[in-house]
């Protein structure tokens, strides 16, 4: 018997060194990430531009919008929209429109929407949602030629957006 003992108590030592082992593992994965939630963000535009973007939950968004084409701009209007093509209108404005140098970067407010029965309406959605679109905007150079340009947008809903 003493012998079968001892063999019980050798196989649960070894037993509790995998568990603790596992438990370690799995502990590393998480802190570095591997095995964390990965938080779903896209804003994504052609080449010299960049965006970053925070939406609220009543479809409010603050777009950090970054551009290096060579020359500066005047945002004139913007739409985050789930729509593929827009004709901008006057709702879609920036006013005054918003200059922004080579190089650099300004935050522009605004509100992503979506379709519904009764017509486009702000996107509105609750904390864990995620919105998906895409983000049109019309710029001008110094001599007025206008251009239009269009991004995709994967946002989680959260906190109010700020400037």
């Amino acid at each position: 018997m003493a012998i079968l003992s001892a063999d019980l108590i050798a196989q649960a030592k070894y037993a509790a060194a995998a568990i603790v082992l596992v438990m370690l593992l799995f502990g590393a994965l998480f802190q570095f990430g591997v095995l964390a939630p990965r938080s779903v963000t896209r804003c994504t535009l052609p080449a010299g531009f960049g965006c970053t973007m925070q939406l609220a939950t009543d479809g409010s968004n603050a777009l950090n919008l970054s551009q290096g084409i060579g020359a500066a701009i005047r945002i004139t209007a913007i739409r985050c929209t789930q729509e593929a093509t827009v004709t901008f209108n006057a709702a879609d404005g920036v006013s005054p429109p918003r200059a922004v140098a080579n190089a650099s970067s300004a935050v522009i407010n605004g509100t992503c929407l979506r379709e519904s029965s009764g017509g486009t309406v702000p996107a509105a959605g609750m904390p864990g949602d995620v919105y998906s679109g895409r983000i049109h905007i019309q710029y001008e150079y110094a001599n007025g030629s206008q251009v239009n340009i269009t991004g995709e947008v994967v946002l989680p809903y959260g906190a109010p957006p700020h400037s």
